[in-house]
Parts: structure tokens; sequence; C-alpha cells
């Protein structure tokens, strides 16, 4: 399995579309386990999701997407202001 990593600030938003394959997205959250965000919740570790071709996938607040393909895969990543 091939994986690559893309590290951004908090302040960006990131949206991938896979255009063929199937992969999987890790994403951490900007604050640390047991930090409380405004709003009082704690966010979980990482969040993990499954892309099949034509999926899309908005991601905000992560400053570490880890994207890794389950099979032969193609995407783009956008890293948006």
């Amino acid at each position: 399995k091939k994986s690559v990593k893309h590290t951004t600030t908090a302040d960006r938003g990131i949206w991938i579309q896979l255009i063929r394959g199937e992969v999987k997205v890790e994403a951490s959250p900007t604050r640390l386990p047991g930090e409380q965000s405004d709003t009082g919740t704690q966010r979980s570790a990482k969040q993990t999701y499954t892309l099949r071709a034509g999926d899309g996938l908005a991601i905000e607040d992560a400053t570490q997407i880890e994207i890794t393909a389950l099979d032969d895969s193609e995407f783009l990543l956008f890293d948006l202001a």
C-alpha cells in the first residue's frame, strides 16, 4: 500500500476528489486529545474516511492528512484558503 501525507494549517480547508480506485483518508485534528473546542466538546484523535471512485471529501480544522491507497488509485487534493 502506498500513502502520502499532506501538512497544512488549521485556517485552510482540504478537498479530496477521488478519480479512480479506493483510498483511506486519516485527518489529524487541530487540537490535541483532551483539549476542548470553543463549544466545550472534545475532538477525537483522528478522523478516518474511505473513498471510492467519484467520491469527494471536505476536511476542515485538520493540520495533517494521510491518504493511503487501498487499490490502484488517482485523486486530486485541493488545499483551499
